[in-house]
């Protein structure tokens, strides 16, 4: 039991405290463990990392079209630029003429005159 214990005590007894005070013992990983042992699980069991690690995936037809599979949400959109949220951050399509050919909950098809595509 940790409470009443100030940090010198752990220190002292060569204990390290590795789980915040608020968490229960065991279900406490830091973020790029998780990742790491889903990376892990994915190789072993052979399954497609995009979908065990929740990556996006994008998919580009010349300079007239590109999917986006696994986003989050749309943060802008107009005309010359869309901006579209992932678990890895802001997809950045910026061109001409740009529509939303197609929006599902798993996949967002942006048509136009493509210009470039980036992480923001």
């Amino acid at each position: 039991m940790t409470q009443g214990r100030r940090t010198s005590d752990f220190v002292k007894y060569g204990i390290a405290q590795s789980t915040p005070a608020f968490a229960k013992e065991g279900d406490y990983l830091p973020k790029k463990d998780k990742k790491q042992i889903k990376r892990k699980l994915s190789a072993a069991f052979e399954l497609p990392r995009e979908i065990v690690l929740n990556l996006p995936v994008i998919n580009m037809l010349g300079n007239e079209e590109v999917g986006i599979e696994n986003y989050k949400g749309i943060v802008e959109y107009t005309a010359a630029q869309v901006r579209v949220l992932t678990s890895c951050g802001v997809i950045k399509i910026i061109g001409q003429e740009l529509i939303l050919k197609q929006v599902t909950a798993e996949t967002i098809v942006i048509a136009g005159k493509i210009g470039h595509v980036g992480y923001m």
